[in-house]
């Protein structure tokens, strides 16, 4: 290792927080934390439920803040196995014959990294993306999961939504998008921000509004995924793939923001998962796994782009 390169690399780029994150946090942090790469968490596929509602990147402390727990007939705080959604799909699916299920999605990491392992996948995340919102919203993921039980209703079924996975969509002043149109960018900077995690990592905002924005995107979704949840017949439970983390420490003075693959963090990994029974459980049956996706990788790598996942 050349020594005197390396320190006047850092030198160089020490005031650039991308820079930082990325060979500090990855090249560091990745060989020294406890929490990072370690085992652990539920498998979904596993747990009793007949319909799953995920919630993308829902930290639980955000969903009890959030939620009026009473109105669930269960609760508890469950340990994801990943930090990223990307993980997340691939670790709960990925290479599994799943014929008793059925996957609604909005995200469209499910079609890339398990598109094979269902009975059917219904991918909303194509159709239903709003690019007023830079989003999809609830509505036609609700739409479609109607659809799917009552096309399946001896199946599985799961409805992954984005929200509150950013962008925020009540707060559009919190959206942050570089790669959109030119009078999206917000900062005058000649490297501004692309997306909420990066602003609040470049100091652009604070903690505190981030936070209220974050909420209000868990406020907008979460009344349709009660009632959803509440219409469909059997055991349904609402939970989340990741958290977020906001800023918070890992090794000092290393801060964390948005949901990095790899890393075992509370903020990342504790997710809600809230229980409602609604009347007689369906008979589940299993049949041929045979979903695939209906889009090629370039538009799964837009929509992703879109979401920003990439770029």
């Amino acid at each position: 290792m050349n020594v005197g390169y390396a320190l006047r690399r850092i030198a160089e780029k020490w005031d650039d927080p991308r820079w930082r994150r990325y060979q500090v946090l990855d090249q560091f942090v990745s060989r020294a934390h406890p929490f990072i790469y370690r085992d652990g968490g539920i498998s979904v596929v596993e747990e009793d439920w007949d319909h799953l509602i995920v919630l993308d990147a829902c930290r639980a402390d955000l969903f009890e803040e959030v939620a009026d727990l009473d109105e669930f007939d269960e609760y508890r705080r469950v340990t994801s196995n990943a930090s990223n959604t990307t993980p997340w799909t691939r670790k709960n699916f990925a290479g599994r014959t799943l014929g008793d299920t059925v996957y609604v999605t909005a995200n469209p990491v499910t079609s890339k990294v398990a598109p094979n392992a269902f009975h059917e996948l219904r991918e909303v995340w194509i159709d239903g993306y709003d690019p007023e919102h830079h989003t999809i919203l609830p509505e036609p993921v609700v739409e479609e999961t109607r659809d799917a039980q009552a096309d399946h209703g001896d199946k599985r079924l799961v409805a992954h939504f984005v929200q509150p996975h950013m962008p925020f969509v009540p707060r559009p002043d919190l959206v942050y998008r570089t790669h959109w149109r030119p009078g999206d960018v917000k900062s005058p900077e000649p490297d501004p921000p692309n997306n909420i995690w990066h602003a609040l990592e470049l100091g652009e905002v604070d903690r505190e509004e981030v936070w209220e924005g974050y909420r209000e995107n868990l406020e907008y979704v979460l009344d349709d995924a009660i009632e959803l949840a509440r219409e469909l017949p059997g055991r349904s439970v609402i939970m989340s793939d990741h958290g977020n983390m906001l800023g918070e420490r890992t090794i000092p003075p290393i801060r964390v923001f948005g949901h990095p693959p790899g890393l075992r963090c509370p903020e990342l990994v504790t997710v809600p998962w809230a229980v409602i029974d609604s009347g007689e459980r369906p008979e589940i049956v299993a049949e041929s796994a045979n979903s695939r996706t209906q889009y090629g990788t370039q538009a799964i790598k837009r929509r992703l782009h879109d979401l920003g996942y990439v770029g």
